[in-house]
């Protein structure tokens, strides 16, 4: 068993999330637009609103992309330098792990969005349908993070030379 995780692909793995967070945001917001049938006629013109797309949903996804892959870089990095036993079982745990991570980030996300779509936060009612609201992005999150998990686990079982 080799027992080395490639030491350039482990330092790119937070740009390659960020990448992806990226990614996730243009096709999310693609979708988005074309069943609400905005390309045609968007409010302010179709440069306001690619500029307001760009800063509350593709930005913000690439940089929780960056720092979700910074935390794992940090935690396989840790687990590398203990022992063997320890990224191995790190590696096993990569599903789980991830999908924690997707669901806390995209309660990050739900409620920087509900903040910055004109959300009211000022009444208890408001502050509580803002949290729900969240929440349900935490649950759209969790795909992402089953996705991203399974991945790593491959990608760095077959690096190790790991059995499934």
């Amino acid at each position: 068993m080799n027992t080395k995780i490639n030491s350039r692909w482990l330092d790119w793995l937070p740009f390659r999330w960020a990448f992806g967070g990226l990614l996730l945001g243009i096709t999310w917001c693609a979708i988005s637009i074309y069943l609400q049938g905005s390309y045609r006629n968007p409010r302010g013109g179709i440069e306001v609103g690619l500029l307001g797309v760009t800063l509350i949903f593709m930005l913000p996804l690439a940089l929780l992309g960056l720092v979700w892959g910074y935390s794992e870089r940090a935690k396989l990095v840790r687990c590398a330098s203990q022992s063997n036993a320890v990224l191995v079982e790190a590696i096993r745990g990569a599903l789980e792990r991830q999908v924690g991570k997707a669901i806390l980030y995209g309660f990050v996300f739900g409620v920087f969005v509900s903040s910055h779509i004109g959300a009211s936060w000022n009444s208890p009612e408001h502050i509580a349908a803002n949290l729900i609201q969240a929440f349900y992005f935490a649950l759209l999150a969790i795909p992402v993070g089953v996705v991203v998990g399974y991945r790593l686990r491959r990608i760095l079982s077959r690096q190790l030379e790991l059995a499934d």
